[in-house]
């Protein structure tokens, strides 16, 4: 018994100290054509920096970018964002865009992007930080 608390709570600790990952790697389709990978990140700035690599050169964007603020505990609709600019002919694309102004401080965000290339779509859920 005194093992198994003990376990427990190595885990829990691990959990709380361990940094969060971007949602991303959970909601991107295994059998993409177009993308190996995306993502998409805010620093305690209000910095969001949006990272895609593609299996092959097209134009890339991110085509939504959405901010999500909790209230009591649940995410909600918080404003729609300028998203960064895209990029032609490129299997790497790598930008970062200042949001601070969208922010209140004390309040937590995250934000959520959408990825374009060649006619597909990768949606990636940021880490939540409170600004």
């Amino acid at each position: 018994m005194k093992k198994v608390f003990v376990y427990l709570i190595t885990l829990m600790l691990l959990t709380a100290v361990l940094p969060q990952q971007p949602a991303c790697a959970d909601a991107m389709p295994l059998s993409s054509d177009s993308f190996t990978s995306a993502s998409v990140s805010v620093s305690a700035s209000g910095t969001a920096s949006f990272s895609a690599s593609l299996r092959y050169s097209c134009n890339i964007s991110v085509s939504s970018c959405t901010l999500q603020k909790q209230v009591n505990g649940r995410w909600v609709f918080a404003e729609s964002l300028t998203p960064p600019p895209g990029k032609s002919n490129s299997r790497r694309y790598s930008a970062q865009k200042d949001y601070a102004s969208n922010m209140t401080s004390g309040v937590t965000y995250r934000i959520i992007a959408t990825f374009t290339a060649d006619g597909e779509s990768v949606t990636c859920t940021s880490n939540d930080i409170t600004y």
